[in-house]
């Protein structure tokens, strides 16, 4: 998802989310800056955090809300994706715990 929202226009992300029932001035720009472990790592270091454990989940597919066929394909997705390490790229949400 994060690959799709990042070279989709913002009016499209308007007009979607206007058919999933939220409203158009709702919908604002996004910029991906640190979504990889990696990434996120490298920058708490710099800042003196230690320890950190970082995981990936993908989350229930709200996105897909648009009619039961997507949503039920989202679902599907989920499953997979949390299910199967080798899968654990597409994930969308990065929860972690940090130490100073």
């Amino acid at each position: 998802m994060p690959l799709i929202a990042s070279i989709t226009p913002l009016w499209f992300h308007k007009i979607y989310n206007s058919i999933r029932g939220r409203e158009m001035e709702d919908t604002f720009p996004t910029h991906y800056k640190l979504n990889s472990k990696k990434d996120i790592k490298n920058e708490l270091n710099k800042y003196g955090f230690k320890n950190t454990t970082i995981k990936l989940k993908e989350g229930r597919p709200e996105y897909l809300r648009i009619s039961s066929f997507t949503y039920l394909f989202g679902i599907f997705f989920e499953r997979v994706v949390n299910k199967f390490k080798v899968f654990s790229g597409f994930r969308i949400l990065i929860i972690g715990r940090t130490q100073k």
